[in-house]
């Protein structure tokens, strides 16, 4: 299990699922970058200023299992980048 970090860009509301759930709905009317960190439980501008009045969700289930995992979204995205930080016990 880990905690990633996904970068989306793009416009509009968006509604963001992993693996057929839905996590987050977000509002990048205003920012077309927003940054979502799982182990700071966070939401970023590119300057770091946070934007979590633009994210609504539950961050505590922003995890990827082991294996493959589905990253799915409705809405205007023109870009999703994943920094994912495994961890090993």
């Amino acid at each position: 299990m880990s905690r990633p970090s996904i970068k989306l860009t793009g416009s509009g509301t968006v509604n963001l699922s992993i693996n057929g759930a839905q996590l987050f709905v977000i509002d990048m009317s205003e920012n077309p970058v927003i940054t979502l960190d799982g182990t700071e439980m966070n939401a970023y501008a590119p300057d770091t200023s946070l934007l979590n009045r633009k994210v609504t969700g539950n961050y505590d289930n922003l995890v990827f299992k082991s294996g493959k995992n589905i990253v799915s979204y409705t809405g205007t995205l023109t870009e999703i980048a994943v920094n994912n930080y495994s961890r090993w016990l």
